[in-house]
């Protein structure tokens, strides 16, 4: 006897606190069953004498026009949210127009070819060079050459990230 009680002795708290919560559990299993029986019993009797009243004509109409208008306008703004449109900017980098569209906040491009900054025209190539195809002005010395292409289009996606990082497109 005396080897039991040493061994109930420490157990003894651990298992008083077990059984509490046990005993708790089942209490308030039992009062939120019948509660949740007795909540449910109610409403479907409530939801049944609703549907035994007679339905206006301009209630249904009603209901039927909020359930449309809601319907739609859910479609509408998924639609909309899942297909940004895109965003075209245009932008000066060394006495050249460039167009950069920017697809979404973290991707954007920039076209390949630039616009001539005198006359917004997009640039031709003519000669191996790049030049503006102004016809009314012979006076344009607009021109790209083909050499430092490269380079100007490499610093125009540089300056395109900047305006958009800075302005939050």
């Amino acid at each position: 006897m005396p080897l039991i009680n040493l061994i109930l002795k420490p157990l003894k708290p651990i298992l008083l606190t077990l059984g509490h919560h046990i005993f708790g559990t089942i209490v308030v299993a039992l009062i939120g069953v019948s509660v949740l029986v007795s909540w449910a019993i109610g409403t479907l009797n409530l939801l049944l004498n609703a549907l035994q009243t007679p339905v206006q004509l301009w209630e249904a109409i009603a209901l039927v026009l909020l359930v449309s208008v809601y319907t739609h306008l859910k479609t509408v703004k998924n639609h909309s949210s899942k297909y940004p449109k895109k965003r075209e900017i245009l932008f000066e980098s060394d006495n050249f127009k460039w167009k950069a569209i920017i697809h979404s906040p973290s991707f954007h491009s920039v076209e390949n070819m630039p616009f001539c900054n005198l006359h917004d025209k997009r640039l031709i190539e003519y000669g191996g060079n790049y030049v503006c195809p102004d016809k009314n002005n012979d006076a344009c010395e607009t021109v790209l050459k083909s050499d430092k292409y490269q380079l100007l289009k490499d610093i125009a996606e540089s300056e395109a990230e900047h305006i958009i990082r800075t302005n939050n497109y």
